[in-house]
């Protein structure tokens, strides 16, 4: 199983044009991180952007296994099939350990440098990103799995606006500050249960997909 979290990395940052993709991208997530010192757009950096960022292996690597059939040819290694849907899982997981590191270098610049916020609330707007990371991959592998690359990538742009439209319609409508007021604890531990019970649940679902798909 190592073998295809290699596999799936290498699909995701040695292809080129996947890897001007992600240039890209991180260059303009630094460009709003350095010029926008707003608290509004450390949340959507920190709280949508990142978060959103964690499923790119799984798209990438369902990308090339459509374009060689190569999951035809994956069914013929000794693996389980619980074993290539875990994999697929464990590398978007690994991944969310770098986009996690950037986050909370995002938070210093606020912390620090913009002077935004204080650490305590910049790091506790981290911890709710990274269980949001939780949350958008079990929403989006589901996606993945069901839709296939193609359609699930369509499928994940709509979720994507839709966010980005929900975050911009409550920018004056809801005070951010206060939510950050409440018990941090009880916050951080139901959304913690929440988002592993829907990681879970969709890796469940995604293995009945993967199997009744190739069964």
């Amino acid at each position: 199983m190592s073998g295809l979290i290699l596999k799936n990395y290498f699909e995701t940052f040695r292809i080129t044009k996947n890897l001007l993709e992600f240039i890209f991208g991180f260059g303009l997530v630094g460009i709003m991180v350095i010029l926008g010192t707003d608290f509004y757009i450390f949340c959507l950096m920190t709280m949508i952007i990142f978060p959103l960022m964690i499923s790119s292996p799984l798209q990438y690597t369902m990308e090339q296994n459509e374009l060689c059939k190569f999951d035809d040819i994956l069914l013929t290694y000794p693996l389980s099939k619980k074993e290539i849907v875990r994999s697929h899982f464990l590398s978007c997981l690994l991944f969310c350990g770098i986009t996690g590191i950037l986050s909370l270098l995002t938070v210093f610049v606020y912390v620090y440098l913009h002077h935004t916020t204080d650490l305590k609330t910049g790091l506790l707007v981290w911890a709710g990103g990274l269980l949001l990371s939780l949350a958008f991959l079990a929403a989006s592998s589901i996606g993945f799995f069901a839709l296939g690359n193609k359609k699930g990538t369509i499928l994940y742009l709509i979720f994507v606006v839709l966010c980005a439209l929900s975050y911009a319609l409550t920018y004056n409508g809801i005070d951010f500050m206060s939510i950050f007021t409440l018990d941090a604890r009880l916050l951080l531990l139901i959304g913690l249960i929440i988002s592993l019970l829907l990681l879970w649940g969709s890796y469940r679902l995604c293995l009945r997909i993967y199997t009744k798909k190739h069964s």
